[in-house]
């Protein structure tokens, strides 16, 4: 099976003929606006509230796109500084697992 995750929690999603909103609500993912983010970002809520969530950057790539993983537990209380997002462990392992499964299941899907 092709690893798609890195060390840094940063999974490739390889290059598809849609467009990565698409593909990222295929994944269960909305877009998230974010005015201080120069990536376009999206999120992906735990329950009804607001947080815990998981948030992801995109980044596009040659060879498809990068999807920058973490996972907010809360607001940032200080405006304009880095959050305590969790960048590592077993909820954003899953996720990222999860992730992966679904991109390589929609690859096999793609090609035939």
């Amino acid at each position: 099976m092709r690893q798609y995750i890195t060390e840094t929690m940063t999974i490739t999603l390889p290059s598809t003929n849609e467009n990565i909103r698409v593909v990222m609500q295929r994944l269960g993912y909305n877009e998230h606006h974010d005015r201080n983010a120069t990536e376009p970002s999206f999120a992906m809520r735990l329950s009804g509230a607001r947080f815990p969530r998981f948030h992801g950057y995109i980044e596009e790539r040659p060879d498809g796109w990068a999807l920058k993983l973490h996972l907010d537990m809360q607001e940032s209380k200080a405006y304009g500084s880095r959050h305590g997002g969790e960048y590592e462990g077993e909820l954003v392992e899953r996720e990222a697992a999860r992730i992966q499964e679904a991109v390589a299941q929609y690859g096999r899907h793609a090609t035939h």
